[in-house]
């Protein structure tokens, strides 16, 4: 995907990653939605993300959805396995979205891993909390 066909990112994300190249573009689409992804490269290691925004607009093209990921101590950008069956490097395929809880919007994570602490589950809608697990995730 060129960066033209990306939707546009709002301002206050914008002014996050300015300074950042953009990397790589994504996207991918369920029966309700359209998933754009782009990751923006760390300056140090440029193979690398140092931030991922996720958009996601519903079918008529209306965004639905935005938030910007930010690696940092702990918490890093997982692999993306984006196509049907795909899976990455180490054999895992990383990201889920759907209906997952009854009578709720659908969810999507798998686009972070975490060293220390769990991955909340986060709802695809702008007004509704994401999900915070605990889990025991001790080295």
């Amino acid at each position: 995907m060129n960066d033209e066909a990306f939707p546009q990112i709002s301002k206050p994300y914008q002014e996050k990653v300015n300074n950042h190249p953009a990397y790589k573009n994504y996207t991918f689409s369920t029966s309700a939605h359209e998933y754009f992804l782009r990751d923006y490269a760390n300056k140090e290691f440029p193979q690398e993300a140092d931030f991922r925004i996720l958009i996601v607009s519903d079918k008529q093209g209306n965004v639905v959805f935005e938030r910007l990921f930010k690696q940092q101590e702990g918490i890093y950008m997982a692999p993306l396995s984006m196509q049907k069956g795909e899976q990455n490097y180490d054999g895992a395929r990383n990201q889920f979205t759907g209906k997952l809880f009854p009578n709720q919007p659908e969810v999507i994570f798998g686009l972070q891993d975490y060293s220390f602490g769990c991955e909340p589950i986060i709802f695809i809608a702008k007004k509704k909390s994401d999900i915070t697990t605990n889990c025991d995730n001790r080295h």
